[in-house]
């Protein structure tokens, strides 16, 4: 299966897990001639309060859009299941994606973050996957960007002639990587990657497929908002920022705004309603 994105995106994942001894998932990756190129970590946000002496992650090689390399994920899926893994609410699962797709343009770096920002608790909520609600550590892995951005930093959004050495200097120096979107790995010219950390961990395929194909929209789309959108964007941002109450409501008509916005097909609309509205 292949996902609704570009073909050009690059893209990576972090599957968290427990239950399941090191060894095994070694052995197991090794053996897979699917996976044999995917990684092994031990994961030591995940404490063994969760009634399991083991936990790490496995984590993907470079991946892009071809059914082939989303088999990867699927066998990965698979073989930790087989094992006899299981995720609890401490458990994420991190989606990394090559930040060139916004070719070090500090205008779409702009829209990028005015998209997210103005629709960031209804991410959230989709994120949680098929759970009723997002994991329990995420205020301390994955928070929230909105409510510790200051209005300084809102204003810079809406600022002409913004390059991206504007952004680097007012949102990624300073920054932690335990926010919801971490841009620290724009430093590092090994990685450069923006990373999605508060999805809940899952070993069902189908919702790491929604995942990716959400935040690749997303990052695409950003390249195409118009002046017009991008003034309405702001304005509202600010007003989200001022009444940060209301921001944490759930609101499921902006919720299918958001699907309006960032689905262009019927099959993952549907899928992408289904993980909303929390069935299996």
């Amino acid at each position: 299966m292949k996902l609704n994105i570009d073909d050009s995106q690059h893209f990576g994942v972090e599957i968290e897990y427990l239950n399941v001894h090191e060894n095994d998932v070694k052995k197991a990756i090794i053996n897979n001639l699917v996976i044999y190129k995917w990684d092994y970590h031990k994961e030591y946000t995940i404490t063994h309060e969760s009634g399991s002496a083991f936990v790490g992650e496995i984590v993907s090689p470079i991946l892009t859009n071809s059914e082939g390399d989303f088999k990867q994920i699927e066998a990965a899926c698979k073989i930790l299941l087989d094992l006899g893994a299981r995720v609890d609410s401490q458990c994420g699962g991190h989606i990394h994606f090559d930040s060139n797709i916004l070719e070090k343009n500090g205008e779409y770096f702009q829209n990028f973050l005015l998209l997210y920002l103005y629709y960031e608790n209804v991410i959230y909520e989709f994120a949680a996957g098929y759970d009723k609600s997002i994991r329990d550590n995420v205020s301390d892995y994955a928070r929230r960007l909105l409510p510790d951005m200051t209005i300084y930093q809102i204003n810079k959004l809406i600022k002409h002639n913004f390059d991206y050495k504007d952004f680097i200097k007012t949102f990624v120096y300073g920054s932690g990587r335990n926010q919801g979107v971490n841009f620290r790995n724009l430093l590092n010219r090994h990685m450069n990657t923006i990373e999605f950390r508060m999805p809940n961990g899952t070993l069902n395929s189908d919702i790491w497929h929604n995942n990716i194909t959400i935040f690749g929209r997303l990052l695409e789309l950003s390249k195409n908002v118009n002046p017009d959108q991008k003034v309405y964007l702001h304005k509202k941002v600010l007003e989200q920022r001022h009444n940060l109450l209301n921001y944490y409501f759930y609101n499921i008509e902006k919720e299918y705004e958001f699907l309006t916005f960032i689905s262009n097909d019927k099959e993952d609309t549907k899928r992408f309603i289904k993980q909303y509205k929390k069935r299996i």
